[in-house]
């Protein structure tokens, strides 16, 4: 008996000692994360430029690619109900945000859409220009989603990732700061009340400069037909009473009607006397 145990040990042990351990790492199958260890998300995002007109670099490619996966949106779920990120501190440290989830809030100013020909494999854009109340600022939202339509001037919150700090020019010339995220078209509504009172300020303000532009313009033209209306029919029947004797007496030729066109009350009277001595002596 003692043999059989000694003789199924030496089979077992050798065979248990060769067969390696199973590494519970695994390699990844699907797209690749935006965890800071990543070795390629770090390669790209290092090359990445601050302070740039243009955001056409690897790592923003690489963010639009990889945004909507599942392990993504959880992030982006998760962080959207953070407090928002103050874009000055993402200005003065852009490095110590990029590639993570942030929140920002601000109004909408302008949407578009848009495709890379470079990289149809990212189908329509949409980007958004957010400014933010009580600076100058301008965050650019990039979603690879459609978001819902809103109308201008609307207050929005987006959650993305943070990908650089960029320089932006306004269509009259002048320059300005802002940041860049991307995100899967994770947009909702903000929850601060210094966003909505001053979309609700800055919509009220618009309409009332365009209804004083309306009302000034409507005056402006009531007083140009007013002033025209009391200058023209002055004018037009004093020339009248001007030319109309003079007419009358250089059509007919008689000189009977010579003391209508006179002024000279001495000339009228001695007319009238002539006319009247005439009259009497046949």
């Amino acid at each position: 008996m003692k043999r059989w145990i000694l003789l199924g040990s030496a089979i077992v042990i050798p065979a248990s000692c060769g067969a390696p351990p199973v590494s519970p790492v695994q390699e990844w199958s699907g797209p690749v994360r935006s965890e800071p260890d990543n070795a390629m998300a770090r390669g790209l995002f290092d090359q990445v430029v601050d302070g740039t007109f243009s955001f056409d670099e690897e790592g923003f490619y690489w963010l639009c690619a990889n945004v909507s996966t599942n392990s993504a949106r959880r992030e982006l779920l998760a962080a959207s109900s953070a407090s928002p990120t103050p874009v000055r501190q993402m200005l003065e440290r852009p490095a110590d945000f990029r590639g993570l989830p942030v929140v920002v809030e601000g109004i909408l100013r302008s949407r578009e859409e848009y495709e890379i020909h470079d990289r149809p494999e990212l189908g329509r854009l949409t980007q958004l220009e957010l400014s933010v109340p009580g600076s100058r600022a301008i965050v650019t939202v990039v979603c690879t989603e459609r978001p819902a339509v809103v109308s201008p001037d609307a207050p929005l919150r987006a959650t993305g990732y943070f990908l650089k700090s960029r320089q932006f020019r306004t269509t009259d010339g002048q320059s300005g700061a802002g940041v860049v995220l991307v995100t899967n078209g994770m947009i909702s509504t903000p929850t601060s009340r210094e966003i909505v009172s001053s979309s609700r300020e800055y919509s009220l303000g618009s309409i009332r400069t365009e209804w004083l532009v309306a009302w000034i313009a409507v005056f402006a033209v009531i007083w140009l037909f007013v002033r025209r209306r009391l200058r023209d029919p002055i004018g037009a029947r004093n020339a009248s009473r001007m030319r109309m004797p003079r007419r009358v007496h250089e059509g007919t030729g008689d000189s009977d009607f010579a003391w209508m066109t006179t002024t000279d009350p001495k000339a009228k009277e001695r007319s009238s006397r002539g006319k009247t001595g005439s009259e009497s002596n046949p």
